[in-house]
């Protein structure tokens, strides 16, 4: 039986060794795992920088959309402040002391023997500013108001056979009279100022007094002409922060 040697016994040995290195094989898994790896996070960056896209886009429509809704807030809020102003001016035309209703009323007053010499009105404000809060600058309290004080004074002559016997009977018309009733109001009156001693004006063959009548208004307290509430109730004085500020202005009627 013949006998065989394999003389590259020891070289397939060798070589089978070294496929079956753990090594080797470790070093290949190794590999494989990191280039899975870097294809996963290839397809995570790609979709991080899609994401980011879409979110910088939602933002940019988000900060337009915030910019439209300040802006149309600005422009009601100025539409409020409008339509205030435009309410004010109009119940302040409504509102206002007219001098021509007054000198009607006075014309269609006359008592024999009564010449009127002169009207004269008053007007005296009462300027009081706003009140803001104190941590929020901004929001106000108290609106600024306007106290309104008239005075009407009436400069009249007595000629009749007995000077100054008509004084009382012209008052008494004048508190009659509607309008200037409604003027003066239920609890007021005119009453008399000043009577002069009788004596003959110029021009005229008799003697004759001159005297004066006078009438405050009711206080009105008026809030500031764009404030919700054109009238507010009179409350008692206060001292304020700030001095008041006392305008007048008169008016006067030949």
């Amino acid at each position: 039986m013949p006998i065989r040697i394999n003389l590259l016994a020891e070289a397939q040995a060798a070589e089978e060794l070294r496929r079956k290195d753990p090594v080797k094989r470790a070093i290949v898994l190794g590999a494989a795992c990191v280039a899975l790896m870097a294809a996963y996070s290839l397809v995570v960056q790609s979709q991080v920088l899609s994401a980011n896209r879409r979110v910088a886009g939602l933002s940019d429509r988000i900060h337009a959309i915030t910019n439209d809704y300040a802006a149309v807030m600005r422009d009601t809020e100025r539409l409020n402040q409008v339509r205030l102003n435009r309410r004010g001016l109009d119940l302040l035309a409504a509102e206002r002391f007219l001098n021509g209703s007054l000198l009607n009323a006075l014309q269609q007053t006359t008592l024999e023997h009564v010449q009127l010499v002169r009207l004269r009105t008053e007007f005296a404000y009462t300027l009081v500013d706003e009140s803001r809060a104190k941590t929020n600058a901004n929001k106000v309290l108290k609106p600024a108001t306007a106290a309104e004080r008239i005075t009407l004074l009436i400069e009249a002559r007595d000629a009749s056979p007995n000077p100054g016997d008509q004084v009382a009977r012209f008052r008494d018309a004048l508190t009659r009279q509607p309008h200037l009733a409604a003027l003066i109001g239920t609890n007021n009156e005119f009453r008399l100022v000043n009577l002069a001693p009788p004596q003959i004006a110029p021009g005229a063959d008799r003697p004759s007094v001159q005297f004066t009548l006078e009438s405050r208004l009711p206080e009105k307290t008026r809030n500031e002409i764009s404030a919700r509430e054109r009238y507010a109730p009179a409350a008692p004085a206060i001292a304020p922060a700030r001095p008041n500020v006392n305008l007048a202005r008169t008016s006067d009627q030949p």
